[in-house]
C-alpha cells in the first residue's frame, strides 16, 4: 500500500531545482519512493508541486528524512515548501 505525499515548493530557479531533484530520483526511490511527478505553475514557473507514492511502511524513514533537509532545501535554491500527506480514498 502506498501513501500520497504532496510537497508545494517555491523555488529561486526552477531548472537548477529541477536537475537536484532529478539527481535525487535513486536516493528517493531507495526511501520508499514509489513514484512521482513534478508540476509547474502555469502563471509562476517557479511555484512547484511535487507529488509522490511512498510505500506505507517506508513513510516514517521518508519523513523524517525530509524534515531533516532544511539545509539541503537552502542549498536548492527552495524558498518555501509545505508538505501535505495523505491516503487515496
Amino acid at each position: 500500500m502506498t501513501v500520497s505525499v504532496f510537497a508545494q515548493l517555491t523555488v529561486k530557479d526552477y531548472e537548477a531545482w529541477k536537475s537536484n531533484f532529478d539527481g535525487a530520483a535513486q536516493f528517493m526511490k531507495e526511501l520508499g519512493a514509489v513514484s512521482s511527478s513534478v508540476h509547474r505553475n502555469l502563471e509562476n514557473p517557479n511555484s512547484v508541486m511535487v507529488f509522490q507514492e511512498v510505500s506505507e511502511s517506508s513513510l516514517d524513514q521518508y519523513l523524517s528524512v525530509l524534515d531533516g533537509a532544511a539545509d539541503r532545501r537552502a542549498e536548492e535554491g527552495i524558498l518555501s515548501w509545505e508538505l501535505w500527506v495523505g491516503k487515496p480514498t
